[in-house]
């Protein structure tokens, strides 16, 4: 009788073991799954934001050449002006 009683202890630690360890196992795998998650939320955020600095950065180009334009047309006119009067 005690042979038995002692391999129901057994059993019964085992499957609380086995209980505690498939809780520490789901909890981790969910822990991943969040991380990686954010991970790809991370990701995305920095292709937007190099995806907007590019864009950035055209616009900077197109408005310096727009305002050298305009810069050497406003000289002209005023050299003009200089020789008119």
């Amino acid at each position: 009788m005690k042979e038995i009683n002692q391999g129901m202890a057994v059993r019964i630690k085992s499957n609380k073991e086995i209980k505690r360890l498939t809780e520490e196992r789901d909890a981790a795998l969910q822990e991943y799954s969040l991380i990686m998650s954010e991970r790809d939320s991370v990701h995305r955020e920095l292709e937007k934001l190099t995806d907007d600095l590019s864009q950035s950065k055209k616009q900077i180009k197109t408005l310096e050449t727009q305002n050298k334009e305009l810069t050497d047309k406003l000289q002209g006119e005023f050299l003009y002006v200089g020789i008119i009067l």
